[in-house]
């Protein structure tokens, strides 16, 4: 639990610098060219991004394996959950952007996150 909970924590803080939507060309991406980095890819070092997973869902081979090699962690279902959602969240499923502009607040839904994770047990 306490890794999931230190990943959802990295997500928030890290939308919440970045303060802006990882697109390029209207489509969301794990790295843009200018640098920015959605909700799961700023979990991806550079060592082990490529390019082929753009585009791609979090659960996908390919950015499980970088997500694994990254963080040193085991794949498992509440992890392809909690990235899934964060993943949603970043690309607009939620209506979280208006404007470009960041609407909704990344620790709230860090929270509800979290209180989810504790209720899957």
């Amino acid at each position: 639990m306490a890794d999931l909970i230190k990943i959802s924590e990295t997500i928030r803080d890290h939308l919440i610098k970045q303060n802006a939507q990882a697109i390029d060309n209207g489509l969301c991406c794990y790295r843009t060219d200018s640098g920015l980095k959605c909700a799961v890819g700023c979990l991806i070092t550079d060592e082990h991004y490529s390019s082929n997973m753009e585009h791609r869902p979090a659960k996908d081979g390919r950015v499980v394996r970088a997500i694994i090699e990254s963080l040193g962690i085991e794949w498992n279902y509440k992890v392809e959950g909690l990235l899934t959602a964060w993943q949603a969240y970043h690309d607009g499923v939620y209506g979280v952007w208006v404007n470009d502009k960041l609407c909704a607040s990344p620790s709230e839904q860090h929270e509800n996150f979290v209180k989810n994770l504790i209720n899957i047990g």
